[in-house]
């Protein structure tokens, strides 16, 4: 007959026998040998740049609205040098305070795992302390904005002539909005510079997505040609060619309030948007939208200004008498040629092209 007597477990390094074991250890005995995380490195250096104080972090720079902001940004990533089981939950419990004014600060930061992956033991928590020091350097964006380099530019020029004071400052100012709206997403959204050059602007984008933006953006404000060119400028470590991209974008000849010879017959551009040129009759107030922008330019006959006395308006004839204030020769001229009435006995200065008169504006 066998007799079997019960043994009782106890830990193997304090002997109690009255908690649960895992591996022959008590919780408080197990945890003396075994952790549940640990910072790959004491201290991790992390570079931040110096001019807009992105932060190099292992995914790569980040650049960051603030420079408050690069701690907490830094705990965050760091979190990657910790070495913990998969399924252990981390918390940042503290980030240190940074001095600035150190020429390579340091903070610490400290974590809080917990895991509850030993069904006999209670839930586990550990601290983990891991020390930041920042070195400065700078980005390589900041590198480009500071050689004025840029891998589009978009050359913004008008049809045989320069642009004026006002578009000058109205494309400068579209270009910067963009610029500024997108930089806080995308730090190579940047315009390394602005240059007045051959009568129009050149702008130097940081990148070609904020460059292709600023062109479509013109293109729902005015009409005008668009060409894309590529320029190689290097190749890479792996041998893969990169190409600058140069924008042109050119924006029509005539501006409103210019005249101009449509149809053997002075008009005068009333408006210019996305999708045609509008202009209006210097004869009879008619108005056309004109797609074909590019066939329009301005006169290159000016008109002659001529003085004229309105003598007397024939009914009959639907015409009025006109005499010259210099010559004083008087001729007929049909009332249909004038958009208003004119004021018999009145002095006029009128304009004169291609053997007929109008009106001014």
């Amino acid at each position: 007959m066998i007799i079997v007597i019960g043994i009782n477990r106890f830990c193997a390094e304090c002997g109690a026998t009255d908690k649960p074991l895992y591996e022959n250890f008590c919780d408080l005995c197990y945890w003396k040998y075994h952790t549940i995380a640990k910072p790959t490195m004491s201290r991790l250096g992390i570079t931040v740049c110096i001019e807009c104080y992105g932060v190099k972090l292992p995914l790569g720079w980040t650049y960051l609205n603030s420079v408050n902001d690069i701690p907490g940004e830094i705990a965050n990533s760091a979190i990657k040098f910790l070495k913990a089981n998969p399924e252990a939950h981390v918390d940042i419990t503290n980030v240190g305070d940074v001095d600035w004014s150190n020429p390579k600060p340091e903070f610490d930061i400290l974590y809080e795992i917990s895991e509850n992956i030993i069904e006999e033991f209670e839930p586990h928590q550990e601290s983990v302390l891991l020390s930041i020091v920042l070195e400065r350097g700078i980005c390589k964006v900041c590198v480009s904005k500071k050689s004025g380099s840029a891998s589009s530019v978009v050359q913004l020029r008008a049809k045989n002539r320069v642009l004026n004071v006002k578009e000058v400052n109205k494309y400068t100012e579209m270009a910067l909005d963009i610029s500024k709206d997108q930089l806080s997403e995308n730090p190579t959204a940047y315009i390394s510079d602005v240059i007045e050059n051959h009568g129009g602007l050149d702008f130097y984008f940081g990148n070609q997505w904020t460059a292709s933006n600023f062109i479509s953006k013109l293109q729902r404000y005015i009409v005008g040609h668009k060409e894309k060119n590529f320029k190689l400028i290097t190749e890479d470590k792996k041998g893969q060619r990169v190409y600058s991209i140069t924008y042109l974008f050119r924006i029509p000849e005539i501006q409103p309030g210019d005249m101009i010879d449509y149809n053997n017959e002075l008009f005068y551009v009333t408006h210019i948007n996305n999708r045609f040129v509008s202009i209006k009759s210097m004869v009879d107030n008619s108005k056309a939208k004109v797609t074909d922008w590019k066939s329009l330019t301005v006169l290159r006959q000016t008109p002659v200004e001529v003085r004229k006395l309105v003598v007397s308006e024939d009914y009959n004839t639907n015409s009025y008498l006109l005499m010259d204030l210099t010559s004083y020769e008087s001729e007929e001229i049909s009332t249909k040629r004038f958009p208003a009435k004119l004021e018999i006995g009145s002095e006029l200065t009128l304009l004169m092209w291609q053997e007929e008169y109008y009106l001014p504006l």
